[in-house]
């Protein structure tokens, strides 16, 4: 991980209350990889100690941009949220372990869910040798995000709604039980809120489930312990820091409430 100074090229909002940042630098590292993270600085805000983590939903070598998408949570993403574009921020990455590569022309499955859409979408992005399809789902029409892109790069793209304004009415896990025989992935690559990724817990018995979990942060980078979240390898129970350990864990490692 590096630290370095980018500057917003745009930052707009792109869905109710969620916002997409461009930033630019001299030089990106060239070992960021599909579902990791940054931890952006809020500039000139001495009361905003630590630094926003938000995950990089599209890398860009040519001209040294990323993008990142976040929700309005708090003063820190409500301060970011009206900063203009030529604005300097100090933005630490990659952090976390990405998503694992997979043999070239293997099918891979993205499941997401409202914000956590965003993070599959470098997936679909950088894994240009696989063959990609995607089911996707939103709460409503007016928090749908990236739709055009994700069809772009899929082979097939399900979408879904909760109440039917978008697509097909239903939560993401009932309407890819409709298709996923047919789609057969050699993996699934998941991300959401956790009532989302518990029910792919039958999907997962059948294919190897990865999944990218939301979690509140403080450091991350694994010093502070905020991200703690339960899991079990080998049979053995342990506490796993979201930030370092992951935030992408195979789906039977993680407990689910």
């Amino acid at each position: 991980m590096i630290d370095l100074t980018f500057e917003i090229i745009k930052n707009e909002i792109m869905a109710s209350d969620i916002f997409e940042m461009t930033l630019k630098t001299d030089k990106l590292p060239a070992d960021i990889k599909a579902g990791q993270f940054a931890n952006v600085k809020v500039p000139n805000r001495t009361d905003l100690i630590l630094r926003r983590p938000f995950g990089i939903y599209s890398v860009n070598f040519d001209d040294n941009t990323i993008k990142l998408g976040y929700a309005l949570r708090g003063q820190g993403t409500q301060a970011l949220s009206i900063l203009p574009a030529g604005t300097k921020v100090q933005v630490l990455l990659p952090l976390g372990n990405g998503f694992p590569a997979v043999e070239e022309g293997k099918k891979v499955l993205l499941v997401g869910g409202g914000i956590g859409v965003l993070p599959l979408l470098s997936v679909a992005q950088s894994f240009k040798n696989n063959v990609i399809s995607s089911c996707i789902g939103f709460k409503d029409a007016s928090l749908q995000m990236k739709v055009d892109e994700f069809k772009a790069l899929s082979k097939e793209c399900i979408v879904a709604s909760d109440d039917g304004s978008l697509g097909e009415k239903g939560y993401v896990a009932q309407v890819l039980a409709k298709y996923i025989d047919q789609i057969n992935p050699d993996v699934i690559f998941a991300c959401g809120p956790e009532i989302m990724l518990k029910g792919l817990g039958e999907f997962a018995a059948k294919y190897p489930t990865y999944v990218s979990l939301e979690q509140r942060m403080g450091c991350g980078i694994g010093a502070c312990l905020v991200c703690s979240c339960k899991t079990k390898k080998n049979d053995e129970e342990h506490y796993a820091r979201v930030c370092a350990d992951g935030p992408v864990f195979r789906f039977e490692e993680v407990f689910y409430g």
